[in-house]
């Protein structure tokens, strides 16, 4: 019997954020613009019912996307985006979960807007 070897894709892996130190050690000088999604585990069903993750990280991949859990006391999801020089991007943006992808993708529409201006 002929055993074939079928390959196995290797799952996305999520970066996660730990601290609020390699927080800092990731935003300082970044190679690339460092999208940091602060989610909140309670509503994590809702935030992703239309919110593909995989799909999200693959089709902006001009961006370190990482995770780091949420310590505001409000029960939103927010984002902020990181690059060589601090901008009003680099400050949280909070959402209600059952919008929160099409802010985040309106607000890496407007950075990469400004980011053109800023670096040509």
């Amino acid at each position: 019997m002929c055993e074939e070897k079928i390959p196995v894709k290797e799952p996305c892996k999520f970066r996660i954020i730990d601290s609020d130190m390699d927080m800092v050690n990731i935003i300082t000088n970044p190679k690339k613009p460092v999208l940091i999604i602060h989610y909140k585990m309670e509503n994590w069903e809702n935030a992703t019912k239309y919110f593909d993750l995989v799909a999200f990280q693959a089709k902006y991949t001009e961006f370190e996307v990482y995770f780091k859990a949420s310590t505001s006391p409000e029960p939103t999801w927010s984002f902020s985006i990181h690059d060589r020089v601090p901008s009003l991007f680099s400050t949280p943006r909070s959402c209600q979960e059952n919008n929160f992808v099409w802010n985040l993708e309106r607000a890496i529409d407007r950075f990469l807007e400004a980011r053109k201006k800023w670096f040509s």
